[in-house]
């Protein structure tokens, strides 16, 4: 199985150099999607200097689809079968690439092969059976099987940067794809500033999302439900609506900067109305 990979750069710290390290050598060929206001030059010569690197300055930033897209094209014309789509943020262990491609053999219809994503404080439940599947994953550590992403169109650009993957998972699911998670490969993924809030025995996990992404968070989901509402009611009244209300009940009781956050979360909603997209 042909193998390549994505990671889009967004003015990354140091730490990007050892994320990437951990699964470079699983992959075949690794295109870096720079979408940094400021190019960090030399952390771009460590990188060049790697064979399997192919990096490309966007000259901005495209937004996390734009870049998806790109990279998924560039595989495509270099007849790679598989496209693995990696956060900045997130470290794969030695072996989920592996792990990953063992446990799907022989499995059909594959739209989206995806590891346990684990992160500070290991929120994600952990199960028993050696593969699930799903209705949808986190982009970070997928491997995305490049036919079953021509058929469904690619990723949406025009949401920019959140619900990108949630709303390619529906189109997956739209062209009846499978989207199998592999339960003993392993993402170390950062999940936002996620923090741990312990109250009266209970605790809780404030993402600290940034008021940009609370934007982007309310305006797409709202552009989701619109377009999907018919076709997924059931997944949009009950899991999505009550992930989104959960963040916004965690800013209001946890978060700092609250007014600015909710202001940008109603001027998602503004945009929304106005049938804007794109970048802010």
């Amino acid at each position: 199985m042909k193998i390549a990979g994505v990671v889009v750069l967004y003015n990354p710290n140091a730490n990007v150099i050892d994320n990437i390290a951990s699964y470079i050598n699983q992959i075949d060929t690794l295109y870096v999607l720079d979408n940094s206001d400021i190019i960090n030059s030399s952390l771009v010569l460590i990188l060049k200097n790697n064979k399997n690197v192919v990096y490309i300055n966007n000259d901005g930033n495209l937004g996390i689809g734009s870049a998806f897209n790109i990279a998924a094209k560039l595989a495509i014309k270099e007849n790679y079968q598989y496209l693995l789509t990696m956060d900045q943020d997130s470290k794969a262990d030695s072996s989920m690439i592996e792990l990953m491609v063992d446990a799907c053999d022989g499995i059909e219809n594959i739209g989206i092969i995806s590891p346990v994503h684990i992160n500070r404080f290991n929120t994600q439940k952990m199960e028993n059976t050696s593969i699930s599947e799903k209705f949808d994953v986190m982009a970070s550590g997928n491997l995305v099987n490049l036919n079953a992403y021509k058929k469904v169109g690619g990723f949406n650009e025009e949401y920019f940067i959140d619900y990108v993957d949630v709303e390619f998972c529906l189109k997956m699911n739209l062209g009846k794809f499978k989207i199998i998670q592999v339960n003993k490969a392993k993402l170390f993924h950062e999940e936002a500033n996620i923090t741990k809030v312990n109250i009266w025995g209970n605790n809780f996990y404030p993402y600290n999302h940034s008021a940009i992404r609370l934007y982007y968070k309310t305006r797409n989901r709202l552009y989701l439900r619109k377009n999907y509402k018919r076709l997924f009611k059931e997944y949009l009244n009950e899991r999505e609506s009550k992930m989104y209300w959960n963040t916004i009940f965690k800013i209001i009781l946890f978060e700092k900067n609250k007014i600015e956050k909710i202001r940008m979360v109603g001027k998602g909603f503004y945009d929304y109305l106005l049938n804007r997209s794109g970048k802010i």
